[in-house]
Formats: C-alpha cells, sequence, structure tokens
C-alpha cells in the first residue's frame, strides 16, 4: 500500500522551521539530522510512497528553497518506490 504526504511548501520558510515540519509530517526517525544530506538519506530509503508539494512557488526559485525542492526530485531519481509532484493552486 502505498502512502501519501501532503506538504504545504508554505510551512517550509527556512532552514529550521522546514526541516522541523518535515520531521513531523514524514515520520523521520529522531536522529534525523535536519539538513538537506538527512533528508535525502530519508526520501531515498523510504517505502512505496507518494508526496504531493503543495504551494511549491512558495519556495522560491533560488536559495535554501530551491535547493530543498530540488533534494525530493533528486531523491525520486534514487528511489523508484517514491514519486513527488507539485500541486499549485
Amino acid at each position: 500500500m502505498e502512502a501519501e504526504y501532503i506538504l504545504d511548501c508554505r510551512e517550509m520558510q527556512g532552514k529550521k522551521k522546514a526541516h522541523a515540519y518535515l520531521a513531523e509530517k514524514l515520520s523521520f526517525p529522531s536522529y534525523y539530522g535536519k539538513n538537506l544530506d538527512a533528508l535525502y538519506d530519508c526520501l531515498r530509503e523510504m517505502p512505496q510512497t507518494h508526496i504531493v508539494l503543495r504551494f511549491p512557488e512558495a519556495l522560491g526559485e533560488s536559495g535554501y528553497g530551491a535547493d530543498l525542492k530540488q533534494t525530493f526530485f533528486d531523491a525520486m531519481a534514487d528511489n523508484p518506490r517514491l514519486t513527488v509532484t507539485e500541486e499549485i493552486e
């Protein structure tokens, strides 16, 4: 059975807030490192999962938000069980 997570990118403004939100929403382990490398590692290990990035434009086109968004797509390329889509409203 595929798990689905809908993430509100408006809640991921700033590094600290973003990683706290992701750790909670995606039920990451307590040892989650709260950085892009740790996010990539956790996403790469996820079982059959679909993640929807809602309001992805809130992350911006450059800077940490753009790097954060790119990490989801990089992990998807390396984890055949993971799909990531964007939902613009």
